[in-house]
This record gives structure tokens, C-alpha cells and sequence, in this order.
């Protein structure tokens, strides 16, 4: 009897646990799907000029501050879920106060702002947020005055990111 038991222990965990596996993947590849599948196509934009570098290649996200209620902190608490990344950028339409200069947001320039604008006529851009994909499309605008919005805002940007890699810690020769 306890032999049977064993085979039956074993064999759950050899064909239950790569069902069960395959079914997170699964469930990954979905919620990735539902993701895009909520930002549409505005077009092509042409890269950013950032100093000597541009936005070609990276993540693009612009705030719309100009006559709107949105708080610093909204800003900056989606600026710190990607402290440290290099292949996000970030852009407002408003020049940057003092408390702004820390976050590494660069204005946007006026030329940008009117283009980004014309992308969706009738829309109204004040308190909202644009993301643009590594391939220089405009992807979705986000109404920043909603928490839900906000946290899409982070969602999606993430879609576009590569994974981080671990640093490898060095081993001491002792070891």
C-alpha cells in the first residue's frame, strides 16, 4: 500500500507540476495580451533630441502639466518605479521646478508638445500622460487625475523594458 502511495505522490508531482507551470505561463501571456491589446497606434514620432543622445531605442513617457492639477507627486511616484532604467525618458510640457530637477525630467519642447497634441484632436491634454514605445510609436494617453490610470501608466510602461539582469556577486577565492 505504501508503495502505491509513493508512485502516486511521485506521479502528481511529475505531471502535476508542469500542468500547473504551463498554466502561469499561460496566465502571464494573457495578462502581457490584455495589456496591449488596450493601446492602440497614433503614429510614428520622430525621436527626441536629449543633449547628445536621443529617445531612439527607449521608452518615452511626457506629462501634461500646463493648466492642471497634477501634483508633483503623481510624477514622481511614476518616475521612481523606474529609478535606475536608462531606457526610460522622461519629458513634462512644463518647465521643472527645483523639487522636479532631482527626478531628471526634461522639458518638453513646444514643437513636440503641438505635435504630440495634434495626434488626438479633441482631446483634452491637460493632467495627462503619453507613452511612446522604443520603435517611436505613440502608444496611448493616460488621464493622470485617475489612480488607475496612473498605475496602467506603470503597467504598460514596464511591457516595454527588458528584463533587469542580476549582478552576479563576486565569490571570494575562499569559496
Amino acid at each position: 500500500m505504501r508503495k502505491w502511495t509513493a508512485y502516486l505522490i511521485a506521479f502528481a508531482i511529475l505531471v502535476g507540476m508542469p500542468f500547473l507551470g504551463l498554466y502561469y505561463v499561460h496566465k502571464g501571456v494573457r495578462y502581457r495580451k490584455d495589456l496591449f491589446a488596450q493601446m492602440k497606434d497614433y503614429g510614428a514620432v520622430a525621436p527626441f533630441g536629449l543633449g547628445d543622445s536621443t529617445s531612439a531605442g527607449r521608452v518615452v513617457v511626457v506629462f501634461f502639466r500646463q493648466g492642471a492639477p497634477v501634483t508633483d507627486s503623481i510624477i514622481a511616484s511614476v518616475h521612481r518605479q523606474f529609478d535606475g532604467r536608462q531606457d526610460v525618458l522622461f519629458f513634462t510640457d512644463v518647465p521643472a521646478d527645483v523639487a522636479m530637477d532631482s527626478l531628471q525630467i526634461a522639458p518638453l519642447p513646444p514643437d513636440r508638445a503641438a505635435m504630440l497634441r495634434a495626434k488626438v484632436p479633441g482631446k483634452d491634454l491637460h493632467a495627462a500622460a503619453a507613452l511612446i514605445d522604443p520603435d517611436g510609436h505613440l502608444r496611448r494617453f493616460y488621464d493622470l487625475t485617475r489612480e488607475d490610470e496612473v498605475h496602467l501608466l506603470v503597467r504598460q510602461t514596464g511591457l516595454f523594458l527588458a528584463p533587469r539582469k542580476r549582478a552576479l556577486s563576486p565569490q571570494s577565492p575562499s569559496q
